[in-house]
């Protein structure tokens, strides 16, 4: 008798549950797989930074000067559109969440905060030193100057298929590692779940559920209504026509494979417009390998950072709140699974002063949140790529007034969710329950004595 082989997505729940399962029978036991899952934690992280550089290198390089030009005129202004979006559904949910009851360091113990050099962070003085030491801002400046000094090359075809090659094979190791994604989401959750207190996992519960509400309406109502509201497109239409990309990508976890699908979808609909324009085809692999390389999925990581503050009580400053984003940003460019978003969220922890085992509640919740990620960063790209191209033909139903009603109709029903959240559903308070030096009470059985000393009365006069 065959036995009937799990789907993935089946094999990511045995995972998950198992790990749940072992972690609450054996408790603190399971702290001796806390080095396997960070060996997988560490293999999940092979592919990050080559497949960073040589997907930005291989998507600016593939582009012509023409149309280089036509992506950065007319496509700056609706990734920025994109770009705000998400910005303030992050906002959004960091409002949304319960106030911090944690007692404030401040005061107490000070942050070490490092000084950031802006100059060092961006600049790639030695691209091998960035590499070591995990500088994904300069490494990410280092790419984009290969990427548009190739671009400019007039005889590129050898170069930009070895490019291709590299990223073939690249995507294979991507997903050979993502086969052994159940075994490490087991690893990860019975080592997480046996450790960490129960209070930790109702919080940061608490925090997915409004995580994934505000990645669910950027999927499912704000990026459909964005394509019907300027493109001839239906809202319906398009949902219908993405659906399946969207499934593949919550599936697999991986946005690489629903690349190709993308493609062929965006050029399907474009050929209803430009049966014959060979121009238009040619010019769609290149906006969806630029825009699969923008951090529009990716910032959401700034998210899990101002929960972390919350729950280590610790505000961000407003210079701290933009420095967060644009560190987000540069080090979210080229951006690939799960490895990439680690090394983001390490080195926004490190350069805010904030406690670098924060990342063990990341790993808790990765399991859980992976998937719609995928889809997210399917959303961005189809939708950009649609109505980029369109611009670029003049294509685009723009009307002042239309766009501000239907704005409105978009945006009323996202907030109205959020607000019945945050005064109607009463979630728990975020506290951490690890206590700091000036919390702790020792217990001592040395008697103590209280002398006090008689006032003196005072005499007449």
């Amino acid at each position: 008798m065959r036995i009937p082989r799990l789907s993935f997505p089946l094999q990511m729940a045995f995972g998950m549950f198992l790990g749940i399962f072992v972690g609450l029978f054996f408790g603190e036991k399971t702290s001796c797989l806390g080095a396997w899952a960070q060996a997988y934690i560490m293999i999940v992280k092979i592919t990050a930074l080559p497949y960073l550089i040589v997907a930005i290198i291989h998507g600016i390089g593939l582009l012509n000067e023409s149309q280089a030009w036509q992506i950065l005129k007319k496509g700056t202004f609706f990734i920025s559109v994109v770009l705000a979006i998400n910005i303030a559904i992050i906002y959004l949910i960091t409002w949304t969440l319960p106030t911090s009851a944690t007692a404030s360091p401040q005061g107490f113990v000070g942050r070490e905060i490092p000084v950031l050099n802006i100059a060092k962070l961006l600049i790639p003085e030695n691209i091998f030193y960035s590499m070591a030491n995990n500088v994904v801002p300069s490494i990410v400046i280092f790419s984009l100057l290969m990427g548009i000094a190739l671009m400019q090359l007039p005889d590129k075809h050898t170069t930009m298929s070895s490019l291709n090659t590299t990223l073939d094979a690249l995507g294979k190791i991507t997903y050979w590692i993502s086969r052994i994604t159940p075994l490490g989401t087991f690893l990860v959750m019975a080592n997480q779940v046996g450790t960490v207190h129960f209070s930790t996992i109702t919080q940061i519960s608490t925090y997915l559920i409004l995580y994934i509400l505000g990645l669910c309406s950027v999927i499912f109502w704000i990026m459909p209504h964005l394509a019907s509201m300027l493109t001839p497109m239906h809202f319906m239409q398009w949902l219908r026509a993405l659906l399946p990309i969207l499934l593949l990508a919550y599936t697999t976890n991986l946005v690489i494979i629903s690349i190709p699908y993308i493609i062929h979808m965006v050029k399907q609909e474009l050929q209803r417009i430009f049966p014959r324009d060979e121009n238009v085809q040619t010019q769609i692999q290149g906006t969806v390998a630029i825009i699969f390389n923008l951090p529009l999925n990716s910032i959401f990581s700034v998210a899990f950072i101002f929960f972390v503050a919350k729950y280590y009580a610790t505000p961000l400053k407003i210079s701290e709140q933009i420095q967060l984003f644009f560190t987000s940003f540069l080090t979210g460019l080229g951006s690939i699974g799960l490895g990439s978003w680690i090394n983001s969220i390490n080195f926004n922890l490190n350069t805010l002063g904030l406690p670098k085992e924060a990342i063990k509640l990341y790993l808790t919740l990765a399991p859980f949140t992976s998937g719609f990620h995928a889809m997210a960063s399917v959303a961005f790209i189809a939708t950009l790529s649609w109505i980029i191209t369109l611009a670029g033909r003049g294509l685009l139903s723009w009307s002042w007034k239309r766009v501000f009603g239907r704005s409105l109709l978009i945006i009323a029903p996202v907030l109205f969710t959020f607000i019945f959240i945050k005064f109607f559903i009463p979630f728990p308070k975020i506290e951490n329950p690890n206590k700091s030096i000036y919390d702790l009470e020792i217990a001592s059985n040395v008697e103590t004595f209280l002398s006090v000393k008689p006032l003196a009365r005072e005499g007449p006069g």
